[in-house]
């Protein structure tokens, strides 16, 4: 199973770094995602925005969102997957990148949806499972 199966009814919403923060923050809410795609003019991925990003510069300035822009927040080149991953790179790029989600894109850098660990682990796809010794598994 590959990560595009998990995107099949997904309507990922997304922002631009010239929109207002705190409107990125009220589509997060609204949405229930705790992250979005920063796409550029062309629908290209150029960055994410998450919810501690917003967070943390709102208790940073006193003016807190008022006047700042996604780009102030966002972290830029993310981590992405490609839409042929197999589930278990993918939960192998979510731990390396130290993320709960992760962009899925096409060969132009296109953002098809957004796959979460929660995804992942529901695919049921079978999945490696580490060998333990002895030693390993002793309470």
């Amino acid at each position: 199973m590959v990560v595009a199966t998990l995107l099949e009814h997904q309507r990922t919403p997304w922002t631009t770094p010239e929109t207002p923060l705190a409107e990125a923050a009220r589509l997060m809410a609204a949405t229930g995602y705790g992250m979005l795609p920063v796409l550029c003019r062309d629908g290209r991925l150029i960055g994410m925005v998450a919810e501690r990003d917003v967070l943390r510069l709102a208790a940073e300035r006193r003016a807190g969102l008022r006047g700042l822009a996604v780009e102030a927040a966002m972290s830029r080149d993310p981590a992405a997957l490609p839409a042929g991953a197999p589930i278990d790179a993918a939960l192998r790029a979510i731990a390396s990148a130290e993320a709960r989600h992760l962009p899925v894109c096409d060969s132009e850098g296109r953002v098809l949806g957004l796959v979460g660990l929660a995804d992942l682990l529901r695919s049921g796809a079978a999945l490696p499972i580490p060998a333990t010794t002895k030693e390993e598994s002793r309470p």
